[in-house]
C-alpha cells in the first residue's frame, strides 16, 4: 500500500536516483523533498503522476479517447510528457520546487477550465 509521509528528512538519505516519480499522496514530507532536491534527484509530484489516471478516464467517459491500449497509451503518455516538461522549464526558469511550478500549473489550468 501507498503511504503518506514515508520519506522523511531522517531516512531521504536511503534514497539513490535520480528521478523519484511519487505514486503516493503525499509520500515526501517538505523537508525531505527540500533535501532530495538539494541532492539533485529530480521529484515528480503524486498528483502529477497521478493525473495520468484522470486523464484517461476523463477521455474514456467524454468519448475523446479511443478505446484501445494503443490509443489509450498514445494519448496519455503524450499528455504526461508534455505536462512534466512544462513544470520542469517553469521550475528551472522560475527557480522554484518541481511542486510549487506543478501547483502553478494546475491552478492556472483550473482557472482557465469553463465553470
Amino acid at each position: 500500500a501507498a503511504i503518506g509521509n514515508a520519506i522523511r528528512a531522517g531516512n531521504q538519505g536511503q534514497i539513490h536516483c535520480r528521478l523519484l516519480v511519487e505514486g503516493a499522496n503525499n509520500p515526501v514530507t517538505d523537508d525531505a523533498e527540500m533535501q532530495l532536491e538539494q541532492r539533485g534527484i529530480t521529484i515528480l509530484p503524486d498528483f502529477v503522476a497521478n493525473a495520468a489516471a484522470a486523464f484517461l478516464f476523463c477521455g474514456l467517459l467524454e468519448k475523446r479517447l479511443e478505446p484501445n491500449l494503443d490509443s489509450i497509451f498514445t494519448v496519455t503518455s503524450r499528455q504526461l510528457r508534455s505536462t512534466t516538461r512544462e513544470l520542469l522549464e517553469r521550475a528551472r526558469r522560475q527557480r522554484v520546487s518541481n511542486r510549487r511550478a506543478a501547483e502553478e500549473i494546475a491552478e492556472a489550468r483550473l482557472r482557465a477550465r469553463p465553470a
